[in-house]
């Protein structure tokens, strides 16, 4: 069965293949794939999707909006090295019923970057300025994958009575009090990109290559990525981008501490689905999630890798339905 509840008690949490029946090319050892003749930018695969702009302090914030403004607020957090795109499969399954905003973190695809501070609490509280003085939102369901879910628990510890559910895919908060679970096996790609300045000298003009790796050997759904690689490495490719986004890895270490004060502090108490690709996070998620907050449902989604949104939106939206109906 694609999407069950996992008792992450007994869960065996598997390594993510090589990259097998994605559906793109495998090209020799050493071999690019060409650049397209056009520019960077996500396709608007739904001409109701609108994309705008907000100011968070010094930075500008991008966001896509979907939906009847009226209708229950959802946020959706993308990850690394992704945007709002991400969502294209999941934002037409909810806007019937929901009003839905996807922002960029700082620092991610169309948002400002730069030096800073690129702690996952720093990063929330750019985005806690967007939904509260720019969105004006009262209470919102909440949605992060990838570091997007450690923005979005961040999130939730500071805006506890606007957020009414959280959900965290394919994801663990580092310091959460397992071990080393950020940078183990076949993860190693976290490991690289935490050193210092290394990950933006070596990449630079490579940016392509690097990603085309990435995407490829961490999805295992055939043609998941197909219509969205292209988008990804032309935001990525731009001067800088790509550089400026290790600065999330490089914060690891303060991240850690930032989540051992959100445990001591208490375990939120809303109600949060912790999804995971059964060929990555698994049950981690889960498992990872438990340390913070209290009332956590599991899913794993058997043979996906960790992408979720996009290898299975509609596994996805069902149990982001059957979270928010608990809020």
């Amino acid at each position: 069965m694609v999407l069950r509840q996992c008792d992450v008690g007994n869960l065996p949490v598997t390594g993510i293949p090589a990259a097998q029946g994605l559906g793109l090319r495998r090209l020799p050892q050493g071999q690019v794939p060409q650049r397209p003749a056009r520019g960077y930018g996500e396709r608007n695969v739904n001409e109701e999707i609108t994309e705008r702009t907000a100011r968070a302090g010094a930075s500008t914030i991008h966001y896509a909006a979907a939906g009847d403004p009226t209708k229950a607020p959802v946020v959706l957090l993308h990850g690394w090295p992704q945007s709002w795109f991400e969502w294209r499969r999941v934002i037409p399954l909810l806007t019937p019923d929901y009003y839905v905003v996807a922002p960029a973190p700082r620092g991610l695809a169309k948002s400002s970057g730069g030096p800073g501070d690129y702690t996952k609490k720093a990063l929330a509280a750019d985005l806690h300025a967007v939904v509260t003085d720019t969105l004006r939102l009262d209470r919102f369901h909440l949605v992060g994958h990838d570091w997007g879910g450690p923005i979005a628990v961040h999130l939730a510890a500071m805006l506890p009575d606007r957020v009414r559910t959280l959900a965290v895919l394919d994801v663990t908060m580092p310091g959460d009090g397992r071990g080393g679970a950020m940078s183990i096996g076949p993860k190693w790609h976290i490991a690289f990109n935490m050193v210092p300045e290394l990950p933006a000298i070596l990449t630079a003009g490579r940016e392509r290559a690097y990603l085309t790796w990435y995407f490829t050997h961490y999805c295992t759904t055939p043609g998941a990525l197909d219509d969205s690689l292209e988008t990804y490495i032309a935001l990525y490719e731009r001067p800088r981008v790509l550089a400026d986004s290790f600065g999330y890895y490089t914060a690891i270490a303060a991240d850690a501490a930032d989540t051992a004060a959100l445990r001591a502090a208490g375990r939120l108490v809303m109600p949060v689905a912790a999804i995971g690709g059964g060929e990555s996070r698994g049950g981690e998620v889960a498992d990872s999630l438990r340390q913070i907050a209290r009332d956590v449902v599991g899913y794993s989604f058997d043979g996906c890798g960790h992408f979720v949104p996009e290898e299975r939106p509609a596994e996805t939206v069902a149990a982001l339905r059957a979270l928010f109906a608990r809020g």
